[in-house]
């Protein structure tokens, strides 16, 4: 019961850490309580919607300078870092370790934040590992700011691999945001919810287009974000495109019983959305 009791805190923990914003909002929005969404679907090839242009500067993590790939926020090299890598064996990737000591990664932060040269080494983790990063804080890598337009719906889809649970597994997130009263305020999410596997790299993609501009949002980011259970992640190939929705291809599929259960990664069937797709976001 003990521990059941501690990781749920946790859990409180890492939602709020979703929440917040640091680098665009001055403080937390709020998102309503809905049932959790069902993983992303895993992409087969088949009755895929075609990629257009990607939108992500640097999605496939090949550019960059030393140890910074452009395009993301400034990597710690404690948690996270560029990598060797990817699903073809070459290349480059970003890795996350969220099997790091909450308080080690805290201090390596305040060296940081003061100039000087962050921890690069950890310190190997044991116990329950709920005072790690995974099971307070979890990770967060965030992509530039992309403008959207009202009527416009998008695709995302990303490759993946590390380690996942049935209740705890990776995100990649979309949140939209509005300029509001000389602030960024976030407005609403696409999340894209991905059942990884520590052995092989699999492709997620969201089951449908959304439309963040219908629930006003004017630009977005994409969000990359770790944390239970306590592992090494490796993401490559996000991609963020433009659809046409006229497409048949590109339309959400009709809506599923209830008394069903949800899909497994591998169904290329759709889950029941609305005009936009996502969440919004009350205030």
């Amino acid at each position: 019961m003990r521990t059941c009791l501690t990781l749920g805190a946790a859990l409180v923990v890492c939602a709020s850490a979703v929440a917040a914003e640091p680098d665009w909002l001055s403080q937390p929005t709020l998102t309503p309580r809905r049932k959790e969404a069902p993983p992303g679907r895993e992409t087969k090839g088949a009755g895929r919607i075609p990629d257009g242009p990607n939108l992500l500067v640097n999605g496939n993590f090949e550019k960059g300078r030393s140890v910074q790939p452009g395009g993301w926020s400034l990597l710690d090299r404690l948690t996270t870092t560029w990598s060797g890598g990817g699903p073809s064996g070459k290349g480059k990737c970003l890795r996350i370790d969220t099997d790091v000591y909450l308080d080690e990664w805290k201090k390596s932060e305040r060296i940081r934040a003061a100039g000087g040269n962050p921890l690069t080494q950890k310190t190997p983790t044991k116990g329950n590992k709920y005072d790690t990063v995974a099971g307070t804080h979890g990770i967060h890598v965030y992509s530039h700011p992309i403008d959207v337009k009202r009527d416009e719906y998008y695709m995302l889809s990303v490759a993946m691999r590390g380690p996942s649970t049935e209740m705890f597994f990776p995100k990649v997130f979309v949140k939209g945001y509005r300029h509001i009263n000389a602030e960024w305020r976030e407005v609403w999410r696409g999340p894209l919810h991905c059942r990884t596997n520590p052995e092989q790299w699999r492709e997620f993609t969201w089951r449908s287009p959304k439309c963040p501009g219908k629930l006003g949002a004017q630009r977005v980011k994409v969000i990359i974000y770790a944390y239970w259970p306590p592992g090494v992640y490796q993401i490559d190939d996000v991609k963020f495109w433009r659809v046409d929705p006229k497409s048949h291809r590109a339309r959400p599929g009709p809506a599923r019983p209830k008394n069903l259960t949800p899909l497994p990664d591998s169904s290329t069937g759709h889950e029941p959305v609305d005009a936009a797709g996502g969440e919004p976001v009350r205030y």
